[in-house]
């Protein structure tokens, strides 16, 4: 593709893979309203041996005696720049949503005697570390899962998963009634010199998923599990019923040259790789251990794959359904040839994103500066309805990139999407600098395309999103360089969505979250006048007039940050006591001397977590809870920082991989100290 007067040439990405390409080329067009570019309408293979044939010849072309992960070629030069997509990608956090199907993000639901993970949508639950029925506490913490009798608490049971001698690691979890389904990664590489002196060496990477079913009814024990091809997306869960998405990648046995001269050598062997390829090197596969017996396979048939109808690609991305009060099974899959990284569902769909991130960025040479194609956003939705294998609907894209999985929001029959058209790809400023902008693109499905049908822009020109909140008809846009306009917006009318309000305060909201009909929370960063963040802020919004936002009041951490800007299962609001618990680290010495710090002392090194009161239109200190304390088990304490926080009835649960303090909801005093211990 032409960049300026110098070429950029990627040789083929495994990882990153150009899924897709025929929408995220160079000179890639967002489609006019109601149309949908007919490149990302998918199709199905008529057979094995027709998936096999259009795989290998979609992927011929970015054979690279890297394999799939090649070179970059500038002005005739070649650097060698292996580009291996096989290390796993950070899991998708985000903000949350909240509502439901139909609204979301609609009203606050009342509150329940315990509270629940911070999800997207309202009885659509996420993966997270801590999971609770408010009678017992399941942690996945550090690896290893714990059951904590809330009443007596206590520990009441342990199964380490993890296992880092084998390269296997497991932190997510979701619960239904007695059974837990542990999700879990690995990355096992292994080089094999070949007898050639030519410099050449093959490598083996293995790279997957690991399911873990638990009977928690006694001692927890494993019912069975499924290691899978390929790394863990993300997951939805309604009622019983979870949708796991893994993305794969082909099982080819490429050659790399690693002494100059090798490159014809390793090309040539890394061509025959891909024409000797069989469909079962394409398919992801599994392995299940249920009970005594062990069995292998493809994860999904041909027939259940869909592909675009102009593309190249080669990773994979396949949906599992899992039933955690059955034991697993391999079937119930589909698949699309695509990539993707941000997963969003309701009760009914679920959608698969892909803004192409992992594209080259742009290559400052000195004298010129030039930039890759604008950025894509491709979106493929599914129907999750029924309990049996998700069903392809509809695909479509809009232009920029996303945040997280809460820039999208379906709200009756609309898809709302915010993106950002950054620095490097958005429209020319008049002195020919790129000039970053976002806008909200309005989505419906007609047929097997989602189709434009409204879009609003030129939100924060030279910024980029930072937080995104939909609340039924309302849509809350956060943008940031050196202030932070908080933008509502209007999108009660799909076809004419617009903006209403604008609020420019210095720093940034990062996360957005309703307390009330028309209150909002923002967690983010203070920033000075120049766009330099001086620590962690909580602020009040009042949001009752959408055209006349306004800030009520923050709460200032100096020097401090949280986990909960930029993953919201690290918050916790308690609408019972009007509480907002965040875990935070920062600077002791920074703190105001009034502070907390002078009530209860914290080691600095660890953080805390630190609970406020909304009080009226006021953020009001409760205090700090910390968990840096030794523990008479071992000279080594496990790490003492807060990860999540949970409400049980009159008992504030706060976790780290050092153990579970017990506090008072109302004044914080302690209850009782629950270690971890190996």
């Amino acid at each position: 593709m032409q960049i300026g007067w110098r070429t950029f040439v990627v040789a083929g990405l495994a990882g990153s893979t150009l899924a897709l390409s025929g929408c995220t080329g160079t000179g890639a067009v967002q489609p006019q309203l109601g149309q949908v570019a007919t490149a990302l309408q998918l199709v199905r293979y008529d057979s094995c041996d027709d998936a096999l044939e259009q795989l290998k010849g979609a992927a011929a072309e970015f054979v690279s005696p890297y394999g799939f992960g090649g070179t970059v070629t500038l002005e005739g030069d070649a650097v060698a720049m292996p580009l291996n997509g096989t290390a796993a990608e950070a899991r998708s956090a985000g903000a949350v949503g909240g509502g439901d199907d139909a609204a979301s993000g609609g009203a606050v639901p009342a509150a329940p005697d315990h509270s629940t993970t911070n999800t997207h949508e309202a009885g659509v639950d996420e993966p997270d570390l801590v999971k609770t029925d408010g009678q017992r506490i399941v942690s996945v913490v550090d690896g290893t899962l714990r059951v904590l009798d809330v009443e007596k608490k206590q520990v009441t049971g342990t199964l380490r998963l993890s296992d880092s001698a084998a390269g296997w690691y497991a932190d997510q979890l979701l619960l239904s009634g007695d059974r837990a389904l542990i999700l879990g990664y690995g990355n096992l590489d292994s080089w094999r010199n070949t007898s050639e002196p030519t410099g050449i060496a093959e490598l083996s990477v293995v790279e997957g998923s690991r399911l873990v079913l638990v009977d928690l009814s006694g001692d927890p024990r494993i019912v069975s599990e499924l290691d899978l091809d390929g790394s863990y997306v993300d997951a939805r869960q309604v009622d019983s019923l979870a949708r796991i998405v893994v993305r794969s990648w082909p099982r080819l046995a490429w050659t790399y040259p690693f002494e100059p001269g090798g490159e014809d050598e390793a090309l040539a062997a890394n061509r025959e790789v891909l024409a000797q390829s069989t469909i079962e090197d394409w398919l992801p596969r599994y392995m299940l251990s249920d009970g005594g017996d062990r069995s292998q396979g493809t994860l999904v048939d041909c027939a259940d794959v869909s592909h675009p109808q102009v593309y190249s690609g080669t990773s994979m991305l396949t949906v599992l359904t899992v039933d955690l009060t059955e034991a697993l099974r391999p079937d119930r899959s589909v698949a699309v040839v695509a990539d993707g990284q941000t997963v969003y569902g309701t009760g009914s769909s679920l959608y698969i994103a892909d803004d192409g991130s992992a594209f080259p960025m742009p290559v400052d040479m000195g004298a010129a500066t030039f930039r890759a194609a604008e950025p894509t956003t491709e979106i493929h939705k599914f129907d999750v309805s029924g309990s049996g294998k998700p069903r392809y609907l509809a695909s479509g894209s809009v232009d920029g990139r996303l945040l997280n999985q809460y820039s999208l929001s379906e709200y009756d029959g609309y898809l709302r999407v915010a993106t950002t058209l950054d620095s490097w790809s958005g429209p020319a400023s008049p002195g020919g600098a790129a000039q970053s902008e976002s806008r909200v693109t309005v989505l419906t499905q007609r047929g097997d395309g989602l189709q434009h049908v409204g879009s609003v822009g030129g939100l924060g020109k030279g910024e980029q999103i930072y937080a995104v909140r939909f609340i039924g008809t309302v849509g809350y846009v956060v943008t940031f360089r050196q202030v932070d306009p908080l933008y509502t917006l209007d999108l009660s009318n799909p076809r004419s969505p617009r903006v209403v309000g604008e609020l420019k305060i210095p720093g940034y909201s990062s996360y957005l979250h309703p307390v009330g009909a028309d209150r909002l929370i923002g967690i983010g960063q203070d920033a000075d006048a120049n766009g330099m963040v001086r620590g962690s802020q909580v602020s009040l919004f009042d949001v009752g007039d959408s055209a006349s936002p306004a800030r009520l009041d923050t709460f200032l951490m100096p020097g401090g940050w949280s986990d909960a800007e930029h993953d919201p299962h690290a918050f916790l609001y308690w609408p019972d006591e009007e509480l907002v618990v965040i875990p935070v680290w920062w600077d002791g010495s920074a703190w105001p001397e009034a502070g907390p710090t002078a009530a209860k002392p914290f080691v600095s090194y660890a953080g805390g977590a630190v609970v406020l009161r909304i009080d009226g239109d006021s953020l009001a200190e409760v205090g700090v809870l910390s968990h840096g304390r030794a523990t008479a088990e071992s000279d080594y304490p496990a790490d003492p920082t807060i990860r999540r926080s949970l409400v049980t009835g009159d008992t504030l649960w706060t976790l780290s991989a050092s153990g579970a303090l017990a506090s008072d909801v109302d004044d914080l005093d302690d209850q009782a100290w629950v270690p971890f211990t190996a």
